[in-house]
């Protein structure tokens, strides 16, 4: 009884820490002009160093923009406006 038990325990551990790790991630940020205005509907272009491949998104109306679920890496973020 107490094996199933320290077995269930361990078990349960396990799941925890597994379910804890990812393989991914996000560069999030606001872009803004030389006074501080934020920029909307800006270009920005993030390119994975290693591999080269780009994802490309648009601020927002608050100069705002996001890239989720990007493999890990080095990226290269670039804006055009």
């Amino acid at each position: 009884m107490k094996r199933a038990f320290l077995v269930a325990l361990l078990m349960l551990i396990c799941i925890a820490v597994v379910d804890a790790q990812t393989f991914r991630g996000a560069i999030n940020g606001t872009v803004t002009d030389p006074s501080g205005a934020v920029v909307p509907s800006a270009q920005v272009k993030a390119t994975e160093k290693a591999t080269g491949v780009e994802h490309k998104t648009v601020t927002t109306s608050d100069g705002q923009f996001s890239f989720q679920d990007l493999k890990l890496g080095s990226y290269k973020v670039s804006v055009t406006a």
